[in-house]
Order: C-alpha cells, then structure tokens, then sequence
C-alpha cells in the first residue's frame, strides 16, 4: 500500500494545482449542469473511463470502470513475498454540487475484485516448536489477499463537465472505499513437510500475522484525475 499511497499524493497535487487553475479559467463561464459526458481517468484505482449524466446545477450521475496491476514486494512477520496486485472495479457513484459550481460532494459504491497474491520460498532453516525444517522442507508459501467485492466509497471533488462552455472538462476526486476486513489464505506446497501438522499449525499463524499486518486495507485510498467530452 506504500506504492498506493505515494501514488495518491502525487494524483492529488497534480489535481489541486489543475483544479485551481481550471477554476479560475472557467469562473464567468455559467452552465444549467445538464448533459452528457465520456472520459477517462488515472489514479490510484489504476486506468479507467467513466460516463456521467448532469441532472442540473446541483446533482450529476457518474458510472465507472478500472483496472489497475503492479508488483510490489513486502515482508510479513519475518518473511519476504513477492506480491501482484490486480484489480478490477465498476462504480456508480452520485455528485452533489452544494454550491451549484465545480465542487463536488461524492458517494457511491465499488463493485469488483481487489486482491493481492503473494509467494514466497524460505531462504534458510525454520524452526518450528524447537525443530528446524530447511526451506526444501516447508516448500513455497503461496497466499492471497482480497478486499470485498462491493466497497462503499465516499469523497469530495472538483468537475466542471456541464459548468464549462468548452466540450472538454476536467475532474479530480479523492476519498476512501471502505471494505471489510481483508480475507487472507495462505498454504505451503511442494515441500517435503507440507502436510506436516507442526508445518500446517506455522503457516496457519503466518496467515494470522499477514491478516493482522494488512487490515488497514480495508480503507482504500482513490484519488484520481481526468478529462471528459461532453456531447
């Protein structure tokens, strides 16, 4: 989550100073908040698109979709694992403008998969209630790591897609999806002692650790940044 994290602040800091300006630029410049609008997105959700519907000054529809992989290594307890992340997510979401101008207020849901696979092979001895096994003993860990399939979501925003006499329109939000408690499996294979009951009791407590080491998760950080047509 160190990569999501700084991924975010620098969506933010990009969104803040565009937002400013476009503010700026677009003050006199009224629109009824009505219409139609296509665009596309990056952030920490990862490459996505979105449609929106502005239903007048003070509401406006926006549906999505995104897809976001990237490695990234962390150590558990005492032991390193390689880790891929993958999501896919759709969202509905409903944008309040309380101030019938570019601010927006946003809520909505995810739908989708966000999880984590992980994989490591010890590279020395392990010792297990006073025995030691040697890494072609315990074999390879291999576990996952997965957010809720739907995902409540809550932040504010800046779009100007029916508040702009341009076609073209920018927009940046950031908040946090919020999931259950992670679920996380973890098993070992192909090693001479897998099925070991002390083996077996050792990997079950490394899954308790990672569980415990991850349940911030649970709050996912969006910060995203786009740029819209309006038809």
């Amino acid at each position: 989550m160190v990569v999501l994290k700084n991924l975010v602040a620098a969506v933010l800091a990009a969104g803040v100073a565009w937002a400013c300006g476009a503010a700026m630029a677009n003050a006199a410049e009224a629109a009824d908040g009505q219409g139609f609008a296509i665009g596309a997105h990056v952030g920490s959700t990862g490459v996505g698109g979105d449609v929106q519907a502005g239903l007048g000054r003070y509401l406006g529809l926006r549906g999505s979709v995104d897809g976001l992989v990237f490695s990234h290594d962390a150590t558990y307890g005492s032991i390193p694992y390689k880790g891929h992340w993958h999501g896919v997510t759709g969202g509905v979401f409903a944008d309040v403008h309380p101030f019938a101008n570019a601010f927006m207020i946003t809520g909505g849901a995810y739908a989708g998969s966000r999880r984590a696979s992980i994989t490591s092979k010890p590279s020395g001895p392990i010792t297990i209630s006073k025995y030691t096994f040697t890494p072609e003993q315990i074999g390879q860990l291999d576990g996952d790591i997965r957010l809720s399939s739907v995902e409540p979501f809550a932040g504010v925003g800046f779009n100007n897609s029916f508040r702009t006499k341009s076609h073209w329109s920018f927009n940046a939000v950031a908040g946090v999806a919020f999931s259950g408690a992670p679920k996380v499996s973890l098993a070992s294979s192909g090693g001479a002692f897998s099925s070991n009951p002390a083996v077996l009791q050792w990997v079950s407590n490394e899954q308790a650790i990672i569980a415990h080491d991850v349940r911030h998760y649970r709050y996912y950080p969006v910060a995203t940044v786009g740029v819209a047509y309006r038809f």
